[in-house]
């Protein structure tokens, strides 16, 4: 069968006509014919090869009789004609060749201007990578909850041959999730462009969703109606879908309409689902992984975005074309940038000196993206960029200290209102004229503000509306200037920090990026009095309480408090909203103890409410009793280093992900919580693992952890992995027991018995005390990836308080030595006071002789045998520390 028969069997199904042989009855048919209208549309059995002048067979060969009287016209399909034959090849009268595409177009009876509407909205989600030499930047993709029997990514070094590769094949429904600035749009966007250029039997559909007006529906029909399909038109395309002729590429599932509705977004990707499924079709949605977590798991494929890492030349040219396009336009903002931006980014323009300190500029983001940039995105990589600009052109002031000295490292919420006030620089031109003076930047960051709140309130009753806001913040009377008030509501509802198309005086904001919410967030909690139309107390009940707003607690406010204890006002609305029973208010005290700890803190925090959102916690040193014992809240993705924890009892609570490195734990009990879990180097004692759950294998990982007590023991009495996996429930690697271990399992699906490998019940013999203390020493700089099998990183920085923590050896030195010692070899404390740089990251400068010395360091922590020139050194200066 070929190709192009293929093609005419899909084309028929879809308009749901006959395809017939031509001539009929012919046992080998010179061609196949469907009839639409009073066109016949064949496609020849043997058509020619591309590039290469078709000859097709006469009428009277494919109708040795007379041609149907109610057929005007004969048009033959081909694959794709000659360049200069374009898409149509007339060979006589009523008689003529056509390519694939131009059929597709013809038959599903699309609008004249598809291709060209589909070619600008691509060229316009394009537009960021212009300034970039050799357009977009590489990407590759990640398959999450990946099961060991699923084969490997066709070719997921490149993401959009990735998904080109996918949309030629059959039956799949691929959601790709990245976080906001990531790269999803510039990504569907190429690959529709490679596919309209490369492929000739599939139409690629890229559907910008936020393109939605707030007042239409969610369904297919208001989708295809973008494309200026309707009504029996939308059910044709819909077929066509289904039968593999349109592959939709539908951009940013998050941003429909506008709003963020949780049970619309799901409720819209399970009619998807339902509509588009079947053994032909492909169907690829982007969005974030909140949408990604609603999806039906193994339905959908769900893939995430791997940007280059900093140090690669892909990442390197991507930060050039955002710092070349951000000094184009640098002195058409200067003269209109906020006054109280003036320190950050100084007031001059533009000159040669800056020009040719372009490379340094790019070189000084490089270095410090690893410490600033939380995300590979847009939205860092320009505040960077705008911080690098402003010190050398505005404030004349120096990227690093000193030839070979550590570089200069903002804070995360400077970088993150840098990227913001540009934006809002940028919207003062898109503005209608008559509103131009009153769209200040510093207006607009106020009313961001109060749009963050507008955002992240889980309870919206007697809130202000955001046309309410706009008013206020912008000085603005509706009635008597109502025609400047039309216009800044109208360019609020499509601000570029914002979802927002079009929208009505009810609407509620959303942010693209949670970086900007939340550093407005911080903002209004550091400056309480600043909201319009709210008093101080309820901002602070509001951001105290705010949904989704880790960032905020873990990694902007502790930014901006420095060495500085909590504000006792903070801690006080944080205590109130959480006593009313908020969860969110719950997740953001525990989020902000782990970031600054306990000392810092000050008082103590309450146990997590059910459904609190504690994910992606990073808790050091920490000392944790029975106030983290709970239910049904979540944990995922978090991080507990060299802390001691003791009396706590988790009851189906989602630890996902989560880690354990060089804990102490006792009396620790996990019932029927989610993994997977990695622990190591953990002591753990009287600890219990009763019917876990998880997505990935093993749900138990212990690496070098030695277990302690008669009632240590794991328990399992229902699947873990699902009823058909009989995979072990725990795996070992270099632990060892007090436990005896017929008695440390129980329960038919552990799968786990005495001759399980990784685990003795002997003690492995001590380790030279030196030896132990500089593995123990460097541990928190090469923690094992989590499902990797022992798989070892390297972080470029930890916090102080892990450095000499954990089960150090008899007699090992203090923090001030060993800081001392690492500082010899090139460690240094870097940007942050509280923070400890390796030499090799990008701070430090470190180039090719820290990345070998990186590799020996990886070497030994591996294999304590492997003692290169440089481990050896370190070895004896804690060796000499420890016997004087």
């Amino acid at each position: 069968m070929s190709d192009v028969k293929d093609l005419g069997r899909r084309l028929a199904d879809t308009l749901g006509v006959e395809l017939v042989a031509l001539p009929a009855e012919c046992a080998d048919p010179v061609a196949w014919g469907l009839r639409a209208g009073g066109v016949m549309w064949t496609f020849p059995n043997r058509p020619a090869s591309p590039g290469v002048t078709p000859s097709f067979p006469p009428l009277e060969e494919l109708f040795p009789g007379d041609v149907p009287p109610d057929v005007s016209l004969v048009r033959l399909v081909c694959p794709a004609l000659p360049p200069d034959a374009g898409d149509r090849l007339r060979l006589g009268f009523g008689y003529e060749v056509v390519s694939a595409r131009s059929s597709l177009i013809g038959l599903l009876d699309l609008p004249g201007t598809f291709l060209e509407s589909q070619r600008l909205l691509v060229q316009e989600a394009l537009q960021p990578t212009h300034d970039l030499a050799d357009g977009p930047i590489r990407m590759g993709l990640r398959e999450e909850r990946r099961r060991p029997f699923d084969p490997p990514l066709p070719d997921a070094t490149d993401a959009a041959a990735c998904l080109v590769e996918w949309a030629r094949g059959r039956g799949d429904l691929i959601f790709v999730e990245a976080e906001a600035g990531k790269g999803k749009t510039i990504l569907l966007a190429t690959a529709a462009q490679r596919l309209a250029a490369g492929d000739v039997e599939r139409l690629p559909l890229f559907v910008p969703l936020r393109r939605l007006p707030l007042e239409a529906g969610v369904g297919w029909a208001n989708v295809a109606q973008l494309v200026g399909v309707v009504d029996a038109g939308a059910e044709r395309l819909l077929r066509a879908v289904k039968n593999g002729l349109v592959v939709p590429l539908l951009d940013g599932i998050d941003e429909v309409a506008g709003r963020y509705d949780r049970k619309l977004v799901k409720d819209l990707l399970a009619l998807l689902a339902e509509k588009f499924e079947g053994p032909e079709s492909v169907v690829i949605v982007s969005g974030r992984r909140t949408e990604a977590r609603q999806l039906e798991y193994p339905r959908w494929k769900i893939v995430g975005i791997e940007l280059p890492e900093p140090e690669e030349y892909e990442f390197r040219r991507y930060v050039k074309g955002v710092v070349v396009s951000l000094a184009k336009e640098w002195d058409d903002h200067t003269a209109a940038m906020p006054q109280q931006f003036q320190d950050l980014f100084g007031d001059n323009g533009i000159d040669e000196i800056v020009m040719r300190e372009i490379d340094a500029i790019c070189d000084w983001i490089v270095g410090v993206f690893p410490t600033v940039g939380k995300d590979r995105t847009l939205f860092f990589v320009q505040g960077l960029a705008a911080i690098g600009i402003g010190r050398r052109a505005g404030n004349r002031q120096p990227l690093s200290f000193g030839a070979n000295g550590p570089l200069y490292v903002p804070r995360v919420d400077e970088v993150c209102r840098a990227a913001a006030v540009f934006s809002c620089l940028r919207e003062r031109g898109k503005v209608d004229q008559l509103a131009r003076l009153s769209y200040a930047a510093d207006r607009q960051m106020l009313l961001m503000q109060g749009f963050s709140l507008l955002a992240s309130a889980t309870d919206r009753v007697n809130l202000p509306t955001p046309n309410e806001l706009a008013a206020e913040a912008f000085g603005i009377d509706p009635v008597n200037d109502n025609e400047v008030y039309v216009a800044v509501t109208r360019q609020d509802a499509k601000h570029a920090l914002l979802y927002a198309n079009e929208a009505a005086g009810t609407y509620r904001p959303r942010f693209l990026s949670d970086w900007v919410r939340c550093s407005f967030l911080a903002q209004s909690l550091s400056d309480p009095t600043g909201v319009p139309k709210l008093t101080k107390d309820e901002v602070l009940g509001l951001v105290a309480g705010a949904d989704r707003a880790r960032l905020t607690f873990s990694s902007i406010l502790p930014a901006m408090l420095g060495e500085d204890p909590v504000e006792e006002s903070w801690l006080d609305a944080l205590e109130t909203a959480a006593a009313r029973g908020s969860a969110s208010a719950s997740g953001n005290q525990w989020q902000l103890r782990a970031a600054v700890g306990d000392e810092r803190m000050g008082r103590n925090v309450s146990p997590p409410l059910p459904l609190a959102e504690i994910d992606g916690a990073e808790f050091v040193g920490a000392v944790i009793n029975g106030e983290l014992s709970g239910d049904s809240f979540i944990l995922d993705d978090s991080e507990f280093d060299v802390c001691a924890i003791s009396q706590v009892t988790l009851t189906s609570a989602s630890l996902s992900g989560v880690t354990f490195r060089g804990c102490e734990l006792s009396e620790v009990s996990l019932i029927g919580c989610d993994g997977p879990i990695l622990f190591q180097d953990c002591d753990l004692e009287e600890c219990r693992f009763e019917n876990m759950c998880s997505a990935g294998v093993p749900a138990l990982h212990f690496v070098d952890c030695r277990f302690r007590g008669p009632d240590t023991i794991i328990r399992q009495d229902r699947p873990a992995f699902g009823a058909n996996n009989a995979s072990p429930l725990a795996r070992f690697e270099g632990c060892t027991t007090e436990v005896p271990l017929e008695r440390m399992f129980s329960g038919d699906w552990t799968f786990l018995d005495g001759r399980t490998t990784g685990l003795s019940h002997d003690h492995k013999p001590a380790a030279k005390p030196w030896v132990d203390c500089l593995r123990q020493t460097l541990r928190p700089f090469f923690p094992v990836r989590m499902g990797s099998a022992g798989t070892i990183q390297a972080r470029d920085y930890i916090r102080l308080s892990a450095l000499g923590r954990g089960r150090m050896p008899a007699g090992a030195p203090g923090q001030p030595h060993l800081k001392v010692i690492l500082e010899a070899f090139g460690f240094a404390p870097g940007g942050r006071s509280d923070h400890l740089y390796a030499p090799w990251s990008g701070v430090l400068g470190g180039g090719e002789v820290e990345r070998r010395f990186r590799g020996e360091l990886i070497d030994f922590m591996a294999d304590p045998t492997r003692v290169g020139q440089n481990v050896g050194k370190l070895l004896q200066r804690i060796r000499d520390r420890m016997e004087s």
